[in-house]
């Protein structure tokens, strides 16, 4: 019995769809562990920022966030000791290459680390300043301006459906919270409320700039998530001692204790804070900025329901409208190419891009030249398609072609298929029309 081995280019199409299935599935994992750390570090923050009576001294926010990154270096180091089966010489190498690579590398892994210092002191600016409804509205304007940052940084195309997506998103967390925050600011002066929008939306441009900066780097380099960590954790350190020391806490700092207030709650809030940054670095490697966004989103009406179900909350009509607006938005934005969007032609583009190109190329590896021709014409194949040669239609020359050679000319003419498709184009201009009714047929 002789036993059919794939060939190293289908050996390499599969591992590559192995992983590119790895990374979607990945991709979704990241984003559901984000939106549950996001609503619980946002409760047990607020938990633990209440005070038991009007003397009481709660912990300095500075002192939080240097923990916070601190044990976020300690867990990224720990990952890659484990990703080095515990091997010291190997660990101290991966060090070396990934982290402490190159002087360009760590200078550029500093600027999204200085703009996310900035945009945190610039919030508590924003928040000195303005009501929490008005601070909570203008601040979701971070969804669009990262949007925007991707397409003039990263020069990612959105389509229409999707910038109607960012939309609805930006519409249906604002009116969330509106009606989470519905109270009325206290009115500090005119100047003090222009001192707070502009604070609120730099804050804005920072932190979409700092997201897609960040994107860029872990798509653009070889370095792992966890040595961008490291390094994004060493600058969050040295730039958050240096805001608790010449900061407006400073003398309090100084005069209390660095770990003043600090409990097993605040410890709590450390450790989901540090865990966040691990897990924003993943959905940034995995997905993107956007997609980030949508999840701190959805992760703002988990929230609200919390709230609700504690009794800290009530359902109103804003909320009702923009649960529905930001969910609908998510589904649009991660269904574009699904119906109702497209028809029966770009489902079965979507499938053959997909998953059927191997399977193809497997079902039709036993036929014989005749069978072969009859199934389409070359005339309608793409102008790389037909460069290639399938025989010239004599059963008795066609009969003495090997049969590794078909599988080599099949799999060739498939991927040049591939090669020449218009993603904007009919399926008929990808593959000719007695295939595409083969491959219906055959169920791929």
């Amino acid at each position: 019995m002789k036993l059919e081995t794939n060939s190293p280019e289908e050996q390499q199409s599969q591992s590559g769809n192995v992983k590119n299935e790895s990374n979607e599935y990945m991709k979704y994992v990241a984003l559901a562990c984000l939106i549950i750390q996001t609503v619980a570090v946002i409760f047990f923050m607020r938990v633990s920022r209440i005070k038991k009576s009007e003397d009481d001294r709660l912990y300095f926010n500075s002192c939080a966030v240097v923990m916070s990154e601190l044990l976020k270096l300690i867990c990224s180091l720990l990952i890659i000791l484990y990703c080095n089966n515990f091997s010291i010489s190997e660990f101290t190498k991966t060090l070396k290459f990934e982290v402490f690579n190159s002087i360009k590398s760590n200078i550029l892994v500093g600027v999204p680390g200085l703009l996310y210092v900035v945009q945190n002191n610039l919030l508590f600016i924003a928040l000195s300043n303005l009501s929490g409804a008005v601070y909570h509205v203008t601040y979701q304007l971070k969804i669009l301006a990262t949007a925007i940052l991707s397409v003039l940084i990263m020069n990612k195309q959105l389509s229409k459906v999707r910038w109607l997506s960012l939309l609805l998103l930006t519409t249906g967390a604002v009116l969330v919270q509106t009606g989470k925050s519905g109270e009325s600011g206290s009115g500090t002066g005119a100047n003090d409320n222009f001192l707070g929008v502009c604070s609120v939306l730099l804050a804005c441009f920072t932190s979409g700039l700092a997201g897609v900066f960040l994107e860029k780097l872990l798509k653009d380099s070889k370095t792992s998530i966890w040595g961008r960590n490291v390094q994004l954790a060493l600058y969050g350190t040295v730039f958050g001692l240096i805001g608790c020391f010449t900061g407006k806490e400073g003398l309090e700092i100084a005069q209390y204790g660095f770990f003043h207030g600090f409990n097993s709650l605040v410890w709590l809030v450390i450790f989901l804070q540090a865990v966040g940054g691990i897990i924003v670095a993943a959905v940034l490697k995995y997905a993107d900025n956007i997609l980030k966004c949508f999840g701190n989103s959805l992760s703002i009406i988990m929230s609200c329901i919390l709230s609700w179900y504690l009794g800290d909350y009530s359902i109103t009509g804003h909320f009702f409208v923009g649960s529905v607006l930001v969910i609908w938005s998510i589904f649009i934005y991660g269904l574009e190419k699904v119906l109702p969007f497209s028809g029966q032609l770009y489902k079965l583009r979507l499938i053959l891009k997909r998953n059927s190109r191997n399977r193809i190329i497997a079902k039709y590896k036993n036929l014989r030249e005749p069978s072969f021709e009859t199934s389409f014409d070359l005339n309608d194949a793409t102008p790389g398609a037909k460069s290639l040669h399938f025989g010239n239609g004599n059963s008795q020359n066609s009969n003495h072609m090997n049969s590794n050679n078909k599988y080599k000319n099949i799999n060739n003419f498939i991927h040049l298929q591939y090669q020449n498709r218009d993603d904007h184009g009919e399926i008929d201009d990808v593959i000719p029309k007695g295939l595409q009714m083969a491959i219906i047929s055959s169920g791929v």
